[in-house]
């Protein structure tokens, strides 16, 4: 020991002592990890909130493009509409600060650094979605508005005594202008994924990409009912035999519900070519009219082939055993079986299909 060199003892030495303090750096380090929420996006809480995202995402695709052309429906609906828009605007603040502590896998591992998960999530294009979705757009325009539109009347109360805001102020300052809801569809991404989730999640994947595209067609038809109302609007209700007709005041066809039934059976029979609308006049008209008929042929080829996958899914494996039920009978009587295995045989084949369904628990195990 005396003939070693003093400089590579002072090199072990300070190398151990790193050894020694590096499972107290980590302990803290795990201490700190362990104190932090994260949210697992493979999770149940997740998935959860997602579901709420997309109730939300529903409510405003619904909602903004009927607001936008059916005016009456929002005069006649406002506390309902604010108490929706406040509920929905929440679930998307949620969800927005939710996702600052959801993990993310990196080569199959979960991040659970929170610093980390914040920059992962700032760099993607869903956070300016996410961001475009939560912005107070509709309150801020209709507060900017309504002190620009009274900016006289705040000048003045003082000195003639003039009436307060009328209700129509506060309704455009809480609900705002429609329109700027349509920010809100940037959410639209979360419910396609959450779609695809639900589906992996569920017994009938096919079952479930059927029902999505119905739900699909369900709101093309709302969108198109909605746009034809509003083109009749512009050009004028009775003017030609394609838009909307005129309605006299106090008559029952009158009524919102009986409008936007109307329209909306016109969009479903235009969206699916079955009985079509009376023939176009304006420019504007018949661009409406090929771009309905043009959706419709795309959504309900969609709606078929995706309806087949669901029944040839559904009936793949009973295909499959019917026809290995078939082959091994066939065997048996060429082979001249007795009748009594021949019904033994049948009988496991049909025990066999109650039990398993058709899956080769080999193959699964194989698998797994």
């Amino acid at each position: 020991m005396d003939d070693e060199d003093p400089f590579i003892l002072q090199h072990f030495n300070e190398k151990a002592k790193s050894k020694k303090s590096q499972p107290t750096t980590n302990k803290v380090g795990n201490e700190e990890q362990l104190g932090a929420f994260v949210v697992d996006p493979a999770g149940d809480l997740f998935f959860f909130t997602q579901g709420l995202v997309t109730l939300a995402m529903l409510y405003n695709l619904v909602s903004c493009i009927l607001r936008m052309t059916f005016v009456e429906f929002e005069d006649s609906n406002k506390f309902l509409i604010f108490s929706l828009d406040v509920l929905s605007d929440s679930i998307y603040l949620l969800d927005f600060f939710i996702r600052f502590r959801t993990g993310y896998l990196d080569d199959g591992i979960l991040v659970t650094d929170l610093s980390k998960i914040k920059k992962n999530y700032m760099s993607t294009f869903s956070f300016t979605l996410d961001l475009i979705a939560v912005l107070p757009v509709c309150f801020t325009y209709g507060l900017v508005t309504e002190l620009c539109k009274h900016s006289t009347y705040y000048l003045l109360t003082s000195q003639t005594g003039a009436v307060s805001p009328s209700s129509s102020t506060i309704k455009n300052i809480l609900i705002g202008e429609p329109t700027l809801r349509l920010l809100k569809l940037a959410k639209f991404y979360a419910m396609r994924k959450f779609f695809d989730v639900f589906g992996s999640r569920t017994n009938s994947p096919g079952v479930m990409r059927a029902l999505c595209l119905v739900i699909y067609l369900l709101l093309s038809i709302h969108w198109v009912a909605c746009v034809y109302y509003w083109v009749s609007s512009y050009h004028g209700f009775g003017v030609d035999e394609w838009v909307f007709p005129l309605f006299e005041e106090g008559d029952p066809n009158n009524q919102l519900h009986r409008k936007y039934i109307r329209c909306f059976y016109w969009a479903f029979l235009t969206l699916t070519t079955i009985g079509g609308p009376e023939h176009p006049d304006t420019t504007l008209q018949y661009i409406i009219t090929c771009i309905t008929f043009l959706l419709g042929i795309f959504i309900f080829a969609a709606v078929v082939g995706n309806v087949g996958d669901a029944i040839t899914s559904m009936n793949e494996s009973k295909t499959t055993y019917q026809k290995r039920a078939d082959a091994i009978k066939l065997y048996m009587q060429h082979h001249g079986v007795p009748d009594v295995l021949q019904r033994k045989v049948a009988k496991w084949l049909e025990y066999s299909w109650v039990r398993t369904q058709g899956a080769d628990e080999q193959d699964l195990m194989d698998a797994l």
